[in-house]
């Protein structure tokens, strides 16, 4: 055997104690085995296995998901007319498209006219412009939650005149029946639950947004 092993192994040795009557009594002497060591450390590198392989598994799941979130960013910046790149849960706003150019969502929240306006330009696009009657009746079969601003509003001029957002006059209309029609300074129309239009300076509404699908 080779004169270099060094491993630690016990051998018992009976040798006779004084003090134990006569009685042989065992002790061990100790040796010691580099290979031992070397085999203790690969038991420990065998149990770290399992770790590495768990933190493996951790940063390929996060790289996965990174990559999905990439992913779905990219759609929307490309096709921000999408719904699912809205922040706002179903429950709050329900999109409908019309005749695959215009997509409408109706607020579950009340706010004035010009914040409810900037709600909407926010998503990139504005408050309705109703100006058919296609239009019109489309927006009555919309599930309105209540009265909802749209976007139509007295101009700044010394002669007051009803328009729409984009500037466009008014020349088609659905006045609810008895509304006062004439224009006031800083008049805002919105519509019933019905979908016939009325007109307020303040108070909060519901709104009723629209943008192009580009």
């Amino acid at each position: 055997m080779d004169e270099d092993l060094d491993f630690t192994t016990a051998t018992r040795n009976r040798d006779v104690s004084p003090d134990s009557g006569g009685e042989r009594v065992e002790t061990a002497d100790t040796f010691s085995h580099p290979n031992v060591g070397l085999l203790l450390q690969n038991e420990g590198a065998v149990q770290r296995k399992p770790y590495t392989t768990i933190i493996i598994l951790l940063g390929l799941l996060s790289f996965l998901v990174l990559v999905d979130i990439g992913v779905q960013l990219k759609i929307c910046i490309e096709k921000p007319n999408k719904i699912q790149c809205e922040n706002h849960t179903q429950a709050q706003t329900e999109w409908q498209e019309f005749r695959l150019s215009h997509f409408y969502y109706m607020s579950a929240e009340k706010k004035n006219w010009t914040e409810s306006r900037k709600e909407c330009q926010r998503r990139g696009g504005d408050l309705v412009i109703i100006n058919s009657f296609e239009k019109q009746k489309f927006i009555e079969r919309m599930k309105i939650h209540g009265d909802s601003w749209i976007g139509l509003q007295t101009s700044d001029e010394w002669n007051v005149k009803w328009k729409w957002v984009d500037g466009s006059e008014l020349r088609y209309s659905a006045w609810k029946q008895g509304v006062n029609i004439i224009p006031e300074a800083e008049s805002r129309g919105y519509t019933d639950q019905q979908g016939l239009w009325m007109h307020s300076k303040t108070g909060l509404k519901h709104w009723i947004c629209e943008k192009k699908n580009y």
